[in-house]
């Protein structure tokens, strides 16, 4: 069976924060600058294509106290165990994974999923369509709720959407972050604080 959420606990003034696709070099360490200074962790959901390229970028999030999750070695390469052992090189074990595009098909190897938790998402802020920060800000606005799993992107799948597809969101994560903590509580990714969608074979 695998194990899948889509979002933390209802009854709890909890919600995620989840970046994916870097480490990339034109926005990552400025989302931890951002985090840090609101004294607040993430989870990051890392392309192993970009953690091979970017090693210290990979050594700089696990330093800062953030959760790092596996999200394949790229979309179109969807190899967990190859973004796994790219991880593994840095002292790293997932027990987090993504799936491209939140679709649970891609995990077909279940000895790879035992123990492993496959997170979905409740709240997109859609970040990764061209919008602008005001409009990102809003939908996280509209869609958050207590559990809720909000996903952004620092990085990207494509090499050329790296140095500008982050931009707005980056405009738009200090106030998100100081709009969510008048009323919740920021958590990295917690087996026990996620609920967990109906068995799936």
């Amino acid at each position: 069976m695998l194990r899948i959420s889509s979002h933390g606990l209802r009854t709890q003034k909890i919600v995620f924060l989840t970046f994916d696709d870097g480490p990339n070099p034109y926005f990552t360490e400025q989302v931890l600058k951002t985090l840090d200074e609101f004294g607040v962790k993430a989870t990051f959901f890392i392309l192993g294509a970009r953690a091979q390229q970017y090693p210290d970028l990979l050594c700089k999030i696990k330093n800062s106290g953030h959760e790092i999750g596996n999200h394949t070695y790229s979309h179109s390469l969807a190899d967990f165990d190859k973004c796994e052992q790219i991880l593994n090189q840095q002292g790293i074990q997932s027990q987090f994974v993504r799936p491209p595009y939140f679709d649970p098909k891609y995990c077909t190897d279940k000895h790879f999923f035992h123990n492993r938790t496959i997170i979905l998402g409740d709240a997109r802020t859609y970040d990764y369509t061209g919008i602008s920060a005001k409009e990102i800000l809003t939908n996280c606005k509209n869609n958050v709720q207590n559990g809720s799993i909000l996903t952004f992107h620092d990085g990207s799948d494509k090499l050329h959407e790296m140095p500008d597809r982050p931009k707005e969101m980056l405009k738009s994560l200090p106030f998100i972050i100081d709009f969510l903590l008048k009323d919740y509580t920021i958590s990295v990714l917690d087996n026990a604080l996620l609920e967990f969608n109906p068995d799936v074979d």
